[in-house]
């Protein structure tokens, strides 16, 4: 049964997915309730199961890292997938995991450090289960664009990109990472108290590694299946690939309102597009217009719905 919950809710939500750390004073002031009420609903939205975490979004390439996709699709076998994707889950090389209906059953993030390293921790991360798996799709992700969610509500706009970068941190401030990327939501004072570090400090390094673009946002895991929306993957293939297509399938993307993430990659597609409706009709008619508008360039396209998701399911800070 899907929870019910009203515009004020809506708002928050939005506001807490594009700043995660925003104070309770300037929340009150974004959605017209006091303090208090910011407070209490953030509380219930938790309890509800539709908040399910405070998180930093943290570039992997700031980490030193390269990122592998592996689709899988799977036998039909519940105890045994069900074991994979715990193994999976408790990897700390894991930067995603999803669980998908459609052509794929299970998708994976790797963080490594280089093709043979994927090489390594992928057939390490299936051995002993090799025979549940029918075919795997490997991608290269490039880049990751991610826009605010305008079906819920259009109300804080945003656009976030995630892509390499060469920036260095020390081991200073992957501390501050950690303690930040199991909640993003904590105050200072307590950062300091699980890094040993100053509060004047660890102020001074959130917003350098900030304009560097390691932190790249803080957000919420917003649980959408309790809410009623169904997430859908949709691989698209295109004859050209440029830059100009890249920023009409953008301006695309941000008009619809319903796509939140765009992933440039090298694989058997060029892009993927992640979106969320809440009626089949919705998700239908977003295809359609789709269709119409890329039709002299669409070479491929593939659907499947997520029904669970996961962002740094394990460590990876180094």
């Amino acid at each position: 049964m899907s929870r019910i919950i009203d515009k004020i809710d809506k708002k928050l939500l939005n506001h807490l997915n594009a700043n995660g750390r925003m104070p309770e004073t300037e929340l009150a002031k974004k959605i017209g309730r006091s303090k208090e009420s910011v407070r209490y609903r953030i509380k219930r939205l938790q309890e509800e199961n539709v908040i399910t975490g405070f998180f930093t979004r943290i570039n992997p390439y700031a980490l030193g890292y390269e990122q592998y996709t592996v689709y899988l699709e799977l036998r039909v076998n519940e105890k045994k997938n069900e074991e994979l994707f715990n193994r999976i889950q408790k990897d700390p090389y894991v930067y995603w995991i999803g669980t998908t209906d459609g052509k794929w059953n299970l998708g994976i993030t790797l963080l490594v450090d280089s093709p043979k390293d994927f090489y390594d921790k992928y057939n390490q991360l299936i051995l002993g289960l090799e025979e549940q798996i029918i075919s795997k799709e490997i991608i290269i992700p490039i880049d990751v664009t991610i826009f605010n969610r305008d079906f819920l509500i259009k109300e804080a706009e945003y656009e976030l990109a995630i892509g390499p970068t060469k920036i260095h941190i020390d081991e200073r401030d992957k501390s501050i990472l950690n303690v930040l990327e199991a909640d993003g939501r904590m105050k200072l004072i307590d950062i300091g108290k699980k890094t040993n570090l100053n509060t004047a400090f660890i102020r001074k390094r959130i917003k350098e590694m900030e304009k560097e673009k390691v932190i790249i946002n803080y957000g919420i895991g917003i649980n959408l299946r309790v809410l009623g929306y169904t997430t859908f993957r949709v691989a698209l293939g295109v004859k050209e690939n440029s830059e100009r297509i890249f920023r009409h399938i953008k301006a695309f993307s941000k008009k619809e309102g319903n796509i939140i993430h765009i992933i440039r990659s090298i694989a058997k597609w060029d892009y993927e597009l992640v979106l969320v409706a809440k009626e089949y009709e919705e998700y239908n008619q977003t295809m359609s217009r789709l269709k119409e508008a890329f039709k002299e360039n669409i070479t491929f396209m593939q659907s499947s719905t997520t029904r669970k998701t996961e962002i740094f399911p394990a460590k990876i800070i180094k």
